[in-house]
């Protein structure tokens, strides 16, 4: 039922390198704005998926498709553009999750997803790439906490992972989910957002 890595090797992302306070230049007023937002949302994170561990489930719980359609009206409220569902792959898994400390998932994914835009992400390395990846990092990690909460108000059991630095490779599982292909940048490439 517990999926674990078999071995996937990430980069060091360390939290506490990050300081804001002297940053200078056009883009350093979002910056400092969003920044905040989130550390707020992967501490949170952090939080519930330690409390989710200390009472792993033994045995899987299944949810009527009632409760999965209120899943997507939820998320589409919180902003979520895609919503997808796959079976964990554990070669997708990183061997070390820097960020948040997750070693082991439960064996089912729901993948979501938020449009970045194109304006700003077609400048990249520029800086108004890089903050909007910052500010999506923090949309999608709030949503993915409260989407996370909600699915424990109905009984249910859930690790909410945040996308910033998580425990798996998030485009190949939205690949995995059905929502898109891998783009040269990394990036998730979807028709379901656009026609």
């Amino acid at each position: 039922m517990l999926k674990k890595s078999k071995g996937l090797k990430s980069r060091l992302i360390e939290l506490t390198k990050f300081d804001i306070k002297d940053m200078e230049g056009s883009s350093s007023e979002d910056t400092k704005r969003i920044i905040p937002k989130v550390f707020k949302t992967v501490r949170k994170a952090i939080s519930t998926y330690k409390k989710e561990i200390e009472d792993l489930l033994k045995s899987v719980q299944s949810a009527p498709k009632e409760f999965w359609e209120e899943l997507i009206v939820q998320a589409k409220k919180l902003g979520v553009d895609l919503v997808g569902f796959a079976p964990i792959v554990e070669d997708f898994m990183f061997e070390n999750d820097h960020v948040g400390g997750i070693e082991v998932l439960y064996e089912n994914a729901i993948v979501l997803g938020m449009e970045m835009a194109y304006e700003a992400i077609d400048t990249a390395p520029e800086p108004p790439a890089g903050i909007e990846s910052l500010n999506i990092y923090a949309e999608l990690g709030e949503a993915t906490n409260k989407l996370t909460n909600f699915i424990r108000s109905k009984g249910y059991r859930a690790i909410g992972c945040h996308p910033l630095g998580g425990p798996i490779l998030y485009p190949a599982m939205a690949v995995k989910a059905g929502l898109g292909k891998i783009g040269r940048q990394g990036l998730l490439i979807t028709r379901k957002i656009r026609s």
